[in-house]
């Protein structure tokens, strides 16, 4: 049974990095498996006179999946 999805997307790979362990940490401290599907989509930037390919700019993004039964002192709860 999933329990919470969060989106998460950055240009930045440190901020990535860190976005995705807080929200992992906190659906696990919430007692959730938690399942991650990352994903890095890049982006060609285009000069607008020439065409010409500038550079690419990455965006990292993470779907973050809390599934299961709640785990709470020593029983397992249904839900939330």
């Amino acid at each position: 049974m999933t329990e919470g999805i969060k989106f998460i997307e950055e240009l930045d790979a440190e901020s990535y990095a860190i976005a995705l362990a807080d929200t992992v940490k906190g659906y696990e401290g919430e007692g959730y498996e938690v399942e991650i599907k990352p994903q890095i989509i890049t982006e060609k930037k285009y000069d607008k006179v020439t065409g010409k390919a500038l550079n690419e700019v990455p965006h990292y993004t993470a779907l973050v999946i809390a599934n299961g039964a709640k785990v709470t002192s020593g029983r397992t709860v249904k839900g939330k």
